[in-house]
């Protein structure tokens, strides 16, 4: 599975976005990350986790959840 990334540019700032996919825990998570793109500094992190992730057949709209992410954070601002 191919996870979303972006990049645009918000108050005067490239944002990089990448989407992390951590299996290793005890709750599968899925993370989006916004990346200041000249620093590479953490601006902000929107995190989905949930027990059914590791469910075998279960299906996770990681567009989904990306698309929103963004959404939002265009929203608030940098």
């Amino acid at each position: 599975m191919s996870l979303p990334t972006t990049t645009f540019e918000l108050g005067g700032k490239e944002v990089e976005v990448i989407t992390l996919e951590d299996k290793g825990t005890k709750v599968h998570s899925f993370e989006v990350l916004f990346l200041d793109k000249a620093t590479q500094q953490n601006i902000a992190t929107y995190a989905v986790n949930h027990p059914r992730f590791k469910e075998k057949g279960f299906v996770y709209d990681v567009a989904a959840f990306f698309d929103a992410a963004v959404a939002d954070f265009k929203r608030i601002g940098a």
